[in-house]
């Protein structure tokens, strides 16, 4: 690889991280989930981002310029009135490179097919989720919710109502918030997890017993 090459992967990979890092703002600060073509790419790693807007060459005769999906990005997060959605960036690439129009008309583009998500009369509440059961698939579920929660503006894990099996209640809840905590198929559990009497997340049993699961 010749050194005008690698100066050229090491802007691209820059530029990536700054993707990345305004993608996330957007999603704990505004609610404001950002995908490329369905996947995810808040926690992605540059080489990830790279290689995607490459494979854009399957809906469009181009790959799509990573510096596009930045200024996208940006102009997003520049919108104060964006209400909590999951938009897909990449979509938005292709209509506006499909659409041909000049770069100066970008901001006023998106601006156009974003407007359902500022007008006045769209409103966004949050959904409290309770959990009842959290065996394997409750503790996924957890899993799932607490990582895609941001701010809290679309789904927020309340409560987890267990089906104790231990006489020892609060065994009981120890055991089930170890498995969350390690999981020998998806991994350690990103969060914090504190047996004591306190809020976020209450796992109740029949006892009443509780404990909070903090993100």
């Amino acid at each position: 690889m010749s050194n005008h090459d690698l100066l050229v992967r090491h802007q691209q990979e820059k530029l990536a991280l700054n993707l990345v890092h305004t993608v996330g703002d957007l999603r704990f600060d505004k609610g404001i989930e950002l995908i490329m073509f369905r996947k995810a790419i808040y926690d992605a790693k540059p080489s990830e981002i790279i290689r995607n807007h490459i494979l854009s060459q399957a809906f469009i005769d181009q790959a799509i310029p990573l510096e596009l999906t930045v200024t996208i990005t940006n102009i997003i997060a520049q919108m104060d009135s964006m209400v909590p959605a999951r938009i897909d960036i990449g979509t938005i690439a292709v209509e506006w490179l499909s659409a041909g129009k000049p770069q100066g008309q970008l901001e006023e583009f998106i601006e156009y097919k974003l407007g359902a998500f500022t007008s006045d009369d769209f409103q966004s509440s949050p959904r409290h989720v309770v959990l009842f059961g959290f065996g394997r698939i409750g503790r996924l579920l957890a899993r799932i919710i607490i990582d895609t929660t941001g701010r809290g503006d679309q789904l927020r894990l309340k409560a987890i109502v267990l089906r104790s099996k231990l006489k020892d209640r609060k065994a009981e809840i120890e055991k089930r918030l170890a498995l969350l905590e390690d999981d020998s198929v998806h991994g350690t559990f990103d969060g914090n997890i504190n047996i004591i009497n306190d809020k976020l997340v209450k796992i109740s049993s029949p006892s009443g017993i509780e404990a909070p699961v903090k993100e």
